[in-house]
C-alpha cells in the first residue's frame, strides 16, 4: 500500500542528486522511514482528534522529508 509513495520519495532523492551531486548517496531506509514517519504522524493526530491541526503541520513535515532525503 505504501510502495508508490516510497518510490516517490526514491525518484525524489534520485533528483536531487541530479541537481546537487555533491549530496551523499542516499540510505537504502530514507524513503520508507519518511512514508512510514509521516503516517505515523497523522494517524496519531487524527487518533488525538487533532486532525484541524494537520495542515499547520505541513511546513514542518517538508523540512523533515527534505533533510532525511538530502543528508543520508
Amino acid at each position: 500500500a505504501y510502495r508508490p509513495f516510497v518510490d516517490m520519495f526514491r525518484a525524489l532523492a534520485a533528483r536531487a542528486r541530479r541537481a546537487d551531486p555533491a549530496l551523499p548517496p542516499l540510505r537504502a531506509s530514507a524513503p520508507r522511514l519518511i512514508v512510514y514517519g509521516i503516517t505515523e504522524f497523522i494517524a496519531a493526530e487524527v487518533r488525538e482528534g487533532r486532525i484541524a491541526a494537520l495542515e499547520s503541520s505541513a511546513d514542518d513535515l517538508y523540512h523533515h522529508a527534505v533533510t532525511v532525503l538530502t543528508a543520508s
